[in-house]
């Protein structure tokens, strides 16, 4: 199950202060503008991998982000108008890399 972020409210929201996310779940977040999409870890309580993607393909990965990391910021390397965020090690269980198509 995706938890979808389409308001800014939602948006900054995300996942903080959320327990854990099962093996299947995560959070789409859905831009209006592709640009380079900046997160943090501010109020997590898990590790995440983000998967940043244009419409439905993944333009960048980054993976196994920790809570700790708060307060640096998580910049991809190319612009996105989606983002998903999962469970760390999701993104390599599942062989997920740049290039790949995503339905969601």
């Amino acid at each position: 199950m995706l938890y979808v972020a389409d308001t800014d409210k939602r948006r900054v929201q995300g996942l903080s202060g959320v327990e854990k996310l099962a093996s299947n779940e995560g959070m789409l977040f859905i831009f209006e503008t592709k640009a380079f999409q900046s997160f943090w870890m501010k109020k997590m309580n898990f590790p995440l991998d983000f998967i940043f993607l244009e419409d439905e393909r993944v333009v960048d990965v980054i993976e196994n982000v920790s809570p700790d990391s708060y307060p640096k910021v998580i910049s991809p390397q190319s612009q996105s108008n989606r983002v998903i965020e999962i469970n760390a090690g999701e993104v390599e269980r599942n062989g997920i890399e740049p290039g790949d198509s995503v339905r969601y």
